[in-house]
C-alpha cells in the first residue's frame, strides 16, 4: 500500500491494531461514533483529520515535486486531491451509531 493510499484508506484493526486509521474511515467513525459534536472525542477526530489531510498534502506535494523532476512516477490515485482538503463532517452530519447487525442463522418459527 502506498503512502497516499494509507493516508486515505488504512484500517489499523485489520493490520494489527497498530498506527491510525486513513481518512475514509476517520469521517465514517466521526458521522456513526457514539460519541457526539462537542464531546472531547469529536475534537479528537476533528485534529486527526486535520493532520491526516495536512501529512497527505505535503506527500502529494512530494510526488509533484518528484514528476516536475522527470522522475516517472505510478498515476496519483483520481481521489487524493479531494480527500486533502475535504472538510471534516459538521456537527449536523453526526447520525450517531449504526445499530448492530440483526442476528444471522439459528432459530426458527
Amino acid at each position: 500500500m502506498s503512502r497516499v493510499d494509507d493516508f486515505i484508506d488504512r484500517d489499523k484493526r485489520a493490520l494489527g491494531g497498530g498506527g491510525t486509521h486513513g481518512l475514509s474511515h476517520r469521517f465514517r467513525e466521526q458521522i456513526h461514533g457514539a460519541n457526539g459534536p462537542g464531546t472531547p472525542s469529536w475534537q479528537n477526530h476533528e485534529d486527526q483529520i486535520t493532520g491526516q489531510e495536512s501529512g497527505l498534502r505535503k506527500c502529494i506535494a512530494e510526488y509533484d515535486r518528484r514528476v516536475a523532476a522527470g522522475t516517472a512516477m505510478p498515476p496519483l490515485r483520481p481521489d487524493a486531491r479531494p480527500w486533502s482538503t475535504k472538510p471534516p463532517p459538521a456537527a449536523s452530519d453526526w447520525v450517531g451509531p449504526m445499530p448492530p447487525p440483526p442476528p444471522t442463522g439459528g432459530g426458527g418459527s
